[in-house]
């Protein structure tokens, strides 16, 4: 399977807070005069957190610092907002952990994830 991207949706209550403590941040330095290369680099590595989602043959990577194992999703939870929650184990591990994605275009990010992982549940909050 090819590489495929989803874009997100920006306005999540994830990217709200993340750009409420970047003018706080920002507010911070203007007050002690930090100098502008400063600003770039917190820029640049909050850029990371607005990065695509990611499904090829091994993970399903947010791009905001999780990578989860594709393999390992057990089920997948669609809510009538259009976020999908992705419910997964680790190796070694009896616990289920959730990850909260917000594709722009949900029925295709679960189609992608359900190509790659036949044997996982689709849910759907309607239903």
């Amino acid at each position: 399977m090819e590489k495929k991207a989803f874009r997100k949706r920006m306005i999540t209550p994830k990217h709200l807070s993340i750009a409420v403590c970047l003018l706080i941040i920002f507010g911070l330095f203007y007050l002690n005069d930090v100098p502008w290369f400063i600003y770039v680099a917190v820029v640049a590595i909050a850029c990371v957190a607005f990065q695509p989602y990611r499904i090829d043959s091994k993970y399903l990577t947010q791009g905001n610092f999780v990578a989860i194992p594709v393999e390992a999703i057990d089920k997948v939870f669609v809510k009538e907002s259009g976020s999908v929650v992705v419910y997964y184990s680790k190796p070694y591990k009896d616990e289920e952990y959730t990850n909260t994605v917000h594709p722009v275009d949900t029925e295709g990010f679960v189609a992608a994830l359900q190509q790659v992982n036949e044997e996982m549940t689709i849910l759907r909050e309607n239903s």
